[in-house]
């Protein structure tokens, strides 16, 4: 039998993570579902698919890294 093991320190890393339709609800101001849904599928382009993790079938984005890519990339000149 397998048991479930619960590590509070990992929960925290988790949450870190994101599904990427949520990620326009976090920044408002800066980007829309569409805009996100853009990113992901341009992901392997732009750069984000390092900070992408895929499970059973869905798409999550790391926040931190996120913000980091956001203010470190050139973004005008992908459009």
């Amino acid at each position: 039998m397998i048991k479930h093991l619960h590590n509070p320190a990992n929960s925290d890393i988790l949450d870190e993570y994101v599904h990427h339709t949520k990620l326009a609800s976090l920044y408002p101001e800066l980007l829309t579902k569409e805009s996100v849904a853009w990113m992901v599928r341009q992901r392997h382009v732009n750069g984000l698919d390092a900070i992408c993790k895929q499970f059973r079938g869905r798409i999550y984005i790391h926040v931190p890294s996120f913000q980091q890519w956001f203010l470190e990339e050139d973004h005008d000149a992908e459009a």
